[in-house]
């Protein structure tokens, strides 16, 4: 039986994605350069993010994107 999800989590779910504006996670349509992970480089904005563990907190553990592995997160 699957658990149910108390009303003040989702209250909070749905604050983060407003919060967040259009940001989706990865999906069959996503597309990227072949050598982007390769190539990236960090932009000035990034440097103003909060901590790696809670940008990972919020997108995967609060509002469930997959975490597809060390190398997939660019900042």
């Amino acid at each position: 039986m699957p658990k149910s999800i108390p009303p003040e989590l989702e209250r909070i779910r749905e604050d983060a994605r407003r919060a967040l504006g259009p940001v989706f996670p990865v999906s069959e349509s996503t597309s990227a350069d072949r050598d982007f992970l390769f190539t990236a480089k960090r932009s000035e904005a990034s440097r103003d993010l909060p901590p790696y563990y809670l940008i990972y907190f919020v997108l995967v553990d609060l509002l469930g994107f997959k975490n597809l592995g060390q190398f997939e997160k660019i900042s």
